[in-house]
């Protein structure tokens, strides 16, 4: 079979740990049982004693502070896993449990196909991009988190396609597809509105020249004002409140000592940096020079990118991770600077 996709389907199914490892999935877990068994998002506390998330007056129950856009996810999958359950007998939890530890595979294998489609747009042949691909996809950080329940590879794969669409410029409605994808990555994670200036600037910027900045925008805008739209209406039908995502005392605790501790840490330690356990990331760097010269625009967007998220990640809080790599939330930016090795 000529395709990597079916080996790669093959190795992620087979080294999947079919069970949930982290405490973050069970709120979305319980807030989608919820939701098909009751029709409401409070959820029993998972974790008593998170004194940071907002109470909800009347009762102790509390809304989850992630991401809606897994709800989409989970809700299908632990349906079914209820059906499944019923017809034979099966326990549910069990069940929904060993289908949720392999949700992240067919968002992995999309973002595999979009880093490869970027790389052929930038020059390389089919199978040199087969090839790099690979290199990402088991020669990184990258597979850990695919065979588990952290949602950052799903992140990964909307963010490169939101890039691919931007880079596709064959297609005339490619800002539709951009504001698709950022819409429902920031619907999976609200802090991804902090990326959302470089594309805006690019829109202009290249509207600019075609005489045609109300058209890229209006595109650009289309899905990320209903997404808008919807989180602002869920947060204040939870909440009272607009800009209140879930995460409340700790959804502005940013610091500067924070990034000052953790800066270095998170790139060159060897219990939790970057490039120590994604060592095939420093050969990117060697193509930056020709990638800057060949294609500013796209540079400065998986740089801008690649900056704010590990900027705002190393200030925010304080937790140092240490879950195999790191924090888990620099993850995304690994394939962004594995675009480097297209040069």
């Amino acid at each position: 079979m000529k395709s990597p996709f079916f080996w790669l389907a093959a190795l992620f199914m087979l080294t999947a740990k079919g069970h949930i490892e982290i405490i973050d999935t069970e709120y979305s877990i319980r807030t989608a049982k919820a939701i098909i068994e009751e029709g409401t998002m409070l959820i029993d506390p998972v974790l008593p004693g998170a004194d940071h998330i907002p109470s909800v007056e009347g009762t102790n129950k509390l809304y989850s502070q992630y991401g809606i856009g897994l709800l989409a996810i989970f809700i299908p999958i632990i349906s079914v896993a209820k059906f499944l359950s019923f017809c034979f007998g099966f326990e549910e939890v069990m069940l929904s449990h060993f289908i949720l530890s392999f949700y992240n595979i067919p968002f992995a294998l999309l973002g595999l196909w979009h880093f490869r489609e970027i790389l052929k747009k930038l020059g390389q042949d089919h199978h040199t991009a087969n090839f790099l691909m690979l290199c990402l996809a088991v020669g990184t950080i990258f597979w850990k988190y695919v065979v588990t329940d952290f949602s950052e590879v799903t992140q990964i794969s909307l963010l490169l396609g939101a890039i691919y669409s931007y880079i596709n410029k064959e297609c005339p409605q490619r800002w539709f597809f951009v504001s698709a994808y950022l819409s429902m990555l920031i619907l999976l994670k609200v802090v991804y509105v902090i990326i959302l200036p470089p594309f805006v600037i690019l829109a202009v910027i290249e509207g600019s020249k075609e005489k045609k900045i109300i058209k890229n925008l209006v595109q650009g805008a289309s899905f990320l004002t209903l997404a808008a739209l919807f989180l602002m209406t869920l947060n204040w039908h939870r909440y009272g409140n607009i800009l209140e995502s879930g995460y409340g005392t700790a959804q502005s605790a940013f610091s500067l000592d924070y990034l000052q501790r953790d800066f270095i840490d998170y790139l060159i330690s060897f219990d939790r940096g970057l490039f120590p356990y994604s060592p095939l990331l420093l050969v990117a760097f060697l193509g930056f020079r020709e990638f800057f010269k060949r294609d500013k625009k796209l540079f400065f967007l998986i740089v801008t990118i690649s900056a704010s998220l590990f900027l705002l990640t190393a200030s925010w809080v304080g937790w140092k991770g240490g879950y195999c790599w790191g924090n888990r939330n620099i993850v995304p930016i690994i394939p962004l600077i594995a675009l480097g090795w297209a040069y």
